[in-house]
């Protein structure tokens, strides 16, 4: 797929210990060393989940967004499907990543080449205009839903 181009890939956290002793996500070894630069990925990488129960206690604690930006990451998903998971979690994660700039953990240099892949991507794919559909839609959409449900 990298030779075709393909213009993002998702990690995940998955973990081989023979390689690296952490997930991934948090791998510099597998995102910058293997993707990177062994095997020439040059697109936007993202991570899973952040909320996934193999990850979602390290990023509890402060650094993990930078560990996972300095080891290739350019986006960050939180999808909010723990139990847990609340706006709490999404600003403190926030916020770490605004500290561990402030502190030098997360350099701007890091920042603004994730920043230039996403905007590369961003550039690439097509933009189509936003059309709302029309409220008769909605509610033969509703009509139909009712017709196939079941009992």
């Amino acid at each position: 797929l990298i030779a075709l181009q393909v213009s993002i890939i998702m990690t995940a956290h998955i973990l081989f210990p023979k390689i690296d002793a952490v997930p991934a996500t948090l791998s510099q070894t597998i995102l910058k060393n293997l993707l990177r630069e062994e095997l020439g990925f040059t697109g936007v990488i993202v991570s899973d989940d952040l909320d996934m129960r193999a990850v979602s206690q390290m990023f509890a604690q402060k650094g993990t967004v930078a560990k996972a930006f300095n080891a290739g990451c350019d986006l960050l998903i939180i999808s909010r499907n723990l139990p847990a998971s609340n706006d709490d979690r999404i600003y403190h994660i926030a916020s770490d990543f605004t500290d561990s700039l402030a502190q030098g953990s997360l350099t701007e240099s890091v920042v603004t080449q994730s920043q230039a892949r996403i905007t590369q991507l961003l550039a690439a794919t097509p933009q189509y205009p936003v059309t709302m559909l029309k409220e008769e839609t909605f509610q033969q959409h509703a009509k139909l839903a009712i017709a196939c449900s079941f009992p």
